[in-house]
């Protein structure tokens, strides 16, 4: 019965392909978390500490234990609870060593000072530029672990559970620590709120789930405001009872006795009152002009343009903006204009960039206005980066050994130095580059911090931002900012007298170098001032109601031509950073100074407050301070211990042989700093027609080592794949007719223990290497039922296994090249390139080679449009490369070819060549031992940050028109004796593709599949992301 036969052979591939995952689905991208640093830890003890750190910081960790110490007494008396066990704290002594830890596996971006994860309680941060940024980060951070104590309840199996606190949301854990680390004076806080009141724009606080509003201002906000009318005591009752219930929202109001609508009214109230006093007596707009107009601002600057520095003639402006979207970079605009004229750096796109540190530094321009330097890390090396400005390209980088982040710089007036703030060993100081020889000499070697240095024309002074007249170390009492002056040989150093009270940022020299001109918040409010250096007499150039400031309060926000009469600066205005200029000698010389009353527009709203209790904590800073002591270390020890056990989970279903239950679990254990990593897990799945139990089980043991920039590990385990097939068939026996029914099971089962390692060249690059052993065994088993023809009556039933092939035993060893650049949209990539060279041997029972090209390149012609382009081809060669025991590569994949997936086609697809010689061309054409691949889309974004509707709070949405083609192919004799033509083939058409909730990401497309006459046009779905 060939009829019979073929089409079970059909329904068999079919089946195969709905369970099995051919090779060339195993590549995969993704960037590095480059580790450029090994560090041999020590663990310094305190009496509620365990704080590691590296010999290089030790002086600096002494210092922050006392900090930490400090910070547990403070939130023990605010938060009424004790933490039930020793804090383990990770110390780094600069932010790139903190990018690299080994701790948590995410990347960390810029903007991130500390981490504090849920599963350990394990606080990981560096140490910052300042004593006074240091001492804010890890009280934020540590009030966090207080979080995760607190809402933690024992697991189901014995041990610790998931903290409540993960399951609440981000204004109400994020501002919480805020607030407590900071307290309700924060002009830099205040300055977003009055914002928003001057724009109408306050949200209730049922909107602060939504990610327009940034939880950590607007948490604090709200914190401030309930701890300031209920008093402080009330965040530890409704943190604690927040916990149990999983609700913040419902503590809130449980606890104050108050609907969440009405406090939301009272909190804009407050608010209204608070502020609008202030915002009638100062300026609304900012002074002077944008430097991009309105529709442009809106449409094509993006939110976020700070950090001015203009050139001497005050032509150009340089700047840090995301308006590219995936990355804050640095581009130079005409002043005059606004127009872009370049971008000088690429950095979502550079493999070797790291950092530009546009948080807290900002590119100077030689006298002669054809340089620009400014400084960064590259391949966790800072560096100053030399731009040249005609010829629009980075001419020189200068690695500066023995530093660990370099800051602000400055170009001396005859263009041969450079004055840099750096950190090296978690101290910041001043230091001096030659340019000629790339030879560093430092000009200060102390605790305090020394920021935004300013070579004046004459060469004479360094101007720059310290706290070292404020600041009262022996207490560790953090000091604000002031001006100061140093000589370029270290020599004179001096405060320059400007306010009592306030910070004092970013100093800048008039032509004449008689003035300074700076940033200050003295009344609250960020404003730009000079101040004479001969009489000590200061103007005000700005009186802007919202604030002159960069992205945090101490980054940069304006700059000075030093040939012009013009100034450029940053302002926050309705939610965004955009720019502005001041021109011409009137502008820039100011106004007389008013008289500052109380900085009340700093202040966090109400101005009366029912409890003093944080205050006064941070206010004293003898109040839980240890004394210096010698704190016993020991050398770290690494320890496995338990991380967190997966649910079990149970599944139920049914499957084309019948109806089955399975279900499995996993264990993740890890030792403190994530040097070690092991994972069990086991899954097996059971169908009620039976079957081999231990066939069917899987299990993986995998562990990984990540101490050094060589990541190294060990695999082991079974995995099975089952396939099978049905076939019904009449028959006679013992002169009755019948009707067969056999089901057939089929298990190709792999098991393999291997080794890997992986090199990270950059954050782009990895070479990665891997050999084993893999041992393929295979089962089988019938089930036969005979049933009457007439009365279909069960007439007999057996199980039996079948014969199948021998076992096979086989080394298998890789390498790969690996590159990624590209930046995911949501549902795909939508700018930069990918690659993947990879070959593998195989030798034993079977010996062939397995080559894989994979290249993709995602360019955006025109927002928001992504032209995406896919060349591939993976392929088997070598004696046994088309063997009977190896399963055909498949082509119709929607991954691959959309409009070709296996369960679409039809008996009617084949013609006659089926009923002929079992051959059917349409479907047979998509297998064989070589595949290549060419994709082409033009992709929309219609939903999401991206989207043509730019909706934040919507899952992505994009759509893509899109033409594929692929081949199938075995060596030139084969193909000939299977009847199996080597004709690619093509579709066209367009998809749909939505994100939902991040679990997994959908396509949904209309296919023309040109090689399909009897089925042109179809629907497919599928879960993947475009390529």
């Amino acid at each position: 019965m060939p009829y019979i036969q073929r089409s079970r052979r059909l329904i068999s591939f079919l089946v195969l392909f709905g369970f099995a995952t051919p090779a060339v689905h195993a590549q995969y991208f993704g960037q590095n978390k480059v580790r450029y640093r090994s560090f041999d830890f020590k663990v310094l003890k305190t009496e509620h500490f365990d704080i590691h750190y590296y010999d290089e910081i030790r002086a600096a960790t002494g210092q922050f234990a006392r900090l930490a110490e400090r910070w547990n007494t403070r939130l023990e008396k605010l938060l009424g609870h004790k933490l039930s066990s020793r804090q383990p704290v990770i110390l780094y002594g600069s932010h790139v060593d903190f990018r690299g830890t080994t701790v948590i596996p995410d990347f960390i971006g810029e903007t991130t000072g500390g981490v504090t994860e849920g599963l350990r309680r394990r606080l990981i941060m560096p140490l910052s530029s300042s004593l006074a940024d240091t001492d804010h980060v890890l009280g934020h951070e540590l009030v966090h672990a207080f979080q995760y104590d607190i809402t933690t309840r024992p697991g189901p199996m014995g041990g610790s559970g998931l903290p409540g606190a993960l399951r609440l949301p981000l204004w109400f854990i994020e501002g919480m620590a805020e607030y407590l680390s900071v307290g309700p004076v924060d002009p830099h806080t205040a300055m977003w709120l009055r914002d928003a009141v001057l724009h109408k724009k306050v949200p209730s606080i049922s909107q602060l789930d939504d990610p327009r509003y940034f939880p950590y201002r607007w948490g604090q906000a709200l914190w401030a405001y309930i701890a300031g009318r209920y008093g402080d005591e009330v965040i530890g009752q409704i943190l604690k009872t927040a916990g149990r219930a999983g609700n913040a929202e419902g503590a809130i109001s449980s606890v104050l006795k108050i609907s969440l609508d009405q406090l939301s009214k009272d909190w804009h109230k407050e608010l209204e009152t608070a502020y609008s006093p202030i915002l009638a007596s100062y300026q609304k707009e900012p002074p002077g002009r944008a430097l991009f107009p309105p529709k442009q601002q809106k449409k094509a600057a993006g939110e976020l343009n700070v950090n001015p520095a203009l050139s001497p003639d005050g032509k150009y402006v340089l700047f840090f903006s995301e308006r590219d979207l995936f990355s804050v970079d640095m581009f130079l605009a005409e002043a005059g204009t606004g127009r872009i004229i370049a971008k000088v750096t690429k950095t979502d796109i550079d493999p070797h960039f790291d950092s530009l540190q546009f948080v807290t530094s900002a590119g100077s321009w030689s006298q002669d206005g054809e340089k620009i330097a400014f400084g960064g890390t590259r391949s966790g090396q800072p560096v100053i980066s030399i731009y040249d400005v005609r010829r629009r390209r980075i001419a020189r980088r200068i690695q500066l050994p023995g530093i660990n982040e370099v800051f602000s710089v400055t170009w001396a007036p005859a263009g041969d130095l450079l004055a840099v703030s750096a950190m090296a060993a978690g101290q910041t100081d001043l230091y001096l580059l030659r340019l000629n020889d790339g030879k560093l000499t430092r000009l200060t070697n102390d605790p305090y911090v020394e920021l935004f240095p300013a070579w004046s024309p004459d060469g004479a002074w360094i101007a720059f931002s310290t706290d070292r007249f404020t600041a009262n170390l022996e207490e560790l009492a953090a000091g604000r900012l002031t001006l100061a002056l140093i000589r370029p040989d270290g020599t004179g150093l001096q405060a320059v007298k400007a306010f009592p009270s306030g910070k004092h940022l970013e100093p800048q020299w008039n032509a004449e170098a008689t003035d300074l001109f700076f940033v200050s918040d003295r009344d609250g409010l960020s404003n730009i001032y000079r101040v004479n250096l001969k009489d000590g007499s200061i103007r005000q150039l700005t009186r802007l109601a919202t604030g002159v400031s960069g992205i945090t309060a101490t980054s940069p926000a304006f700059s000075v031509a030093s040939k012009a009469d013009r100034l450029a600066f940053s302002a926050f205005m309705d939610g965004e950073y955009r720019l502005y200029l001041l021109d011409g000698k009137t502008e820039l010389a100011g106004i007389p100074l008013v008289a500052a009353e109380r900085p009340i527009a700093g202040i966090l709203p109400p101005g009366e407050r029912a409890s003093a209790a944080l205050e006064q904590l941070l206010t004293s800073p003898q109040l839980g301070l240890p004394v210096e002591s010698n704190y016993p270390t020991e050398n770290y020890k690494p320890r496995l211990s338990l991380d967190y056990i997966a649910p079990p989970n149970v599944t139920v279903g049914a499957s084309n042989f019948g109806p089955f239950v399975g279900g499995g679990m996993a264990f993740y254990w890890s030792d403190l700093l994530g040097y070690h990593n092991l994972m069990t897990a086991v899954q097996t799945a059971t169908t009620s027609e039976g079957g081999k139990f231990f066939n069917s089980l899987s299990g993986i043991v995998s562990y990984q080592n990540q101490k050094s920039r060589w990541n190294w590990g060990l695999v082991a385990g079974q995995v099975p794949y089952l396939t099978g097939g049905y076939e019904q068939f009449g028959a006679v026996i013992g002169g009755q007719p019948v009707i067969v029914e056999q089901s057939t099971r089929y298990w190709e089962i792999s098991r393999e223990i291997s080794g890997v390692l992986a090199l990270p060249l950059n954050r782009a690059q990895r070479l990665e290497f891997s050999t084993g052993y893999q041992n393929i065994s295979f089962a089988a088993q019938a089930e036969v039922d005979i049933y009457s023809a007439t009365t279909g009556v069960l007439l007999a039933s057996q199980i039996a296994d079948i014969p199948t092939d021998p076992a096979m035993h086989m080394s298998i060893s890789r390498a790969a090249l690996v590159y990624d650049t590209s930046v995911f949209g949501g549902t795909s990539p939508v700018v930069g390139q990918s690659y993947r060279l990879e070959a593998a041997a195989t030798a034993g029972s079977l010996n062939y080679f397995t080559f894989l090209a994979d290249w993709r390149r995602y360019l955006r012609p025109v927002r928001p449009f992504t032209l995406a382009g896919r060349v591939m081809h993976f392929g088997r060669y070598g004696g046994d490369a088309e063997s009977q025991r190896l399963q055909d590569l498949f082509l119709g994949y929607p991954s691959l070819v959309r409009g070709y997936e296996a369960d679409s086609f039809s008996i009617q697809e084949c013609g006659s060549t089926l009923m002929v010689n079992g051959a059917c061309p349409a479907f047979d054409r998509l297998f064989g031992s070589r595949i290549a691949v060419a994709n082409a889309e033009l992709r929309i974004p219609l939903l999401g940050f991206l989207g043509v509707v730019p909706s934040r709070s919507l899952p992505p949405v994009e759509s893509a028109l899109f033409y594929d083609a692929g081949m199938a192919w075995t060596s030139a004799a084969v193909a000939r004796s299977l009847n199996r033509p080597r004709k690619p083939v093509s579709s066209y058409g367009v998809s749909l593709r939505f994100n939902v909730l991040g679990y997994f990401i959908g396509q949904l497309s209309y296919v023309h599949a040109n090689d399909r006459p009897l089925k042109p046009w179809m629907w497919e779905f599928s879960f993947n992301p475009g390529f």
